[in-house]
């Protein structure tokens, strides 16, 4: 929940300088956020952010019985809730369960561990990702299956996804460490064919490009507005738009993790083991670096917002 209060924040720029009109953070380059001198409010609650809140209580059957939810997309009247490694549950807005979307197996509009969900607004499609085989599978805004697509992969695998305007983009991790090691990818829907790659790991993630940490989430969408990327140690939040890829976000702290201090966490442990990795977190979690903007609200709390 603390998670949510600061990534809205950040997306209705409730973040300001003290001592600077809003308009002078909007530059050519996207908003400089500097966390150092950002207001702090020891409390803030919903209230200032929203007018109102309900609660919807989802209907329990044999079928729709969810263990977690790992992901919630909203369109129109539906409720999409993903249970990663189980399936896909269609429910209405008023928390009715009307069917699942698709199921295990391995025929058409089955998958077998799906991983992430995303909605395509502008054309009212569904689309998941199957993470152990890499298939992407589109259904209609009711669930029915229309298609499906094998991500290209050489020597690379994608955890998430995100349709815009006619394309998919999808993170990208690259199992061969001696070479460029992209982030994001642009993919042809009609046959997975991966159109370009955007941001080399060494230049906007501080070198960070490791399987075991692709959790994280790093597509951000919302009903209106184009989506946005990030990955766990980047300091700037993208917009992906018709026009292209720019900068959404730009966070600056002297706390945050630089790439040599990261550097040496990796140098001091083995990157094959998933345990290593968990390992590098814990510690930067224990320390007063700053990393990941869903954990940066822990450090600096809740920002002012101006009026």
């Amino acid at each position: 929940m603390r998670t949510l209060t600061l990534l809205m924040a950040l997306m209705l720029g409730l973040l300001t300088v003290p001592g600077e009109e809003n308009s002078s953070l909007a530059k050519k380059n996207g908003y400089v956020i500097n966390l150092d001198r950002a207001e702090k409010l020891e409390k803030m609650t919903y209230s200032s952010l929203f007018s109102k809140a309900g609660i919807i209580v989802l209907e329990d059957t044999d079928e729709s019985l969810l263990g977690k939810v790992d992901k919630l997309e909203v369109c129109d009247n539906n409720l999409y809730v993903l249970e990663k490694g189980r399936g896909l549950f269609l429910f209405n807005k008023q928390g009715k369960f009307i069917k699942m979307i698709g199921r295990q197996g391995k025929g058409p509009g089955e998958y077998i561990d799906p991983d992430d969900i995303s909605i395509d607004r502008e054309n009212k499609k569904i689309y998941v990702l199957d993470s152990q085989t890499q298939n992407v599978l589109k259904y209609s805004g009711n669930g029915t299956f229309e298609s499906s697509f094998k991500l290209e992969n050489k020597g690379t695998r994608s955890t998430f996804i995100q349709p815009f305007k006619n394309a998919l983009y999808t993170n990208l991790y690259t199992f061969d460490k001696s070479g460029k090691r992209f982030l994001l990818s642009k993919v042809d829907v009609t046959n997975g064919k991966r159109i370009s790659f955007q941001f080399e790991a060494s230049q906007y993630n501080k070198g960070w490009n490791e399987l075991f940490s692709t959790n994280q989430h790093t597509f951000i969408s919302a009903p209106t507005g184009n989506p946005k990327f990030m990955q766990i140690f980047m300091d700037t939040i993208f917009e992906i738009t018709p026009k292209g890829i720019k900068p959404y976000i730009t966070l600056q702290s002297k706390k945050l993790v630089t790439k040599e201090y990261l550097e040496t966490l990796i140098a001091e442990n083995d990157m094959s083991k998933s345990t290593r990795v968990s390992k590098i977190c814990d510690r930067l979690m224990k320390t007063d670096k700053i990393y990941n903007v869903f954990d940066y609200w822990q450090y600096f709390g809740k920002f002012l917002p101006k009026n």
